[in-house]
């Protein structure tokens, strides 16, 4: 049987329950916490987009070489920078309004002012090229080498 908290004397036990001043002081430390830690998890959640970014467009790259090889046919990979995005057949990649694309392209590309091209051609060369994908301080690389079409990226 479950004790009254209200000793025999009829005075309540200093021990049971809990004080307003107790939750409160316990809610503004949690607050205090979570405000803490919701940056640290907001810069994860940015790093990770501007990974899957790179990924991305990495992988439209190699689909273009892919394709290019299968079909025994020239494929064609364009930036167009005014428009923001990245695109070969029907897909494509959109840049956010944060992220500055620079891309250098080889001697064999085309480049007419804001748009480039990187041609892949079916014994899976290119004219290579390097992208460069920058948000605030983070600069990523993604380098295309003109003889074997492999796309890898890199911090800095």
């Amino acid at each position: 049987m479950a004790e009254n908290p209200k000793s025999r004397a009829g005075r309540r036990d200093p021990r049971a329950g809990f004080v307003l001043i107790d939750l409160v002081a316990a809610t503004a430390i949690m607050a205090l916490m979570i405000a803490l830690v919701l940056p640290m998890i907001a810069e994860y959640t940015v790093s990770a987009r501007m990974h899957l970014l790179l990924a991305n467009t990495a992988s439209l790259l190699r689909d273009a070489r892919t394709v290019a090889i299968a079909e025994n046919d020239d494929e064609t990979a364009t930036f167009d920078a005014e428009q923001r995005v990245i695109r070969f057949g029907h897909r494509s990649v959109h840049l956010p309004a944060d992220v500055a694309l620079s891309v250098t392209s080889g001697g064999g590309c085309t480049s007419d002012g804001d748009v480039t091209e990187i041609t892949f051609h079916p014994d899976g060369t290119n004219c290579g090229g390097v992208l460069r994908f920058a948000r605030g301080e983070e600069v990523f690389r993604l380098r295309v080498n003109w003889a074997t079409g492999y796309v890898d990226m890199l911090k800095g």
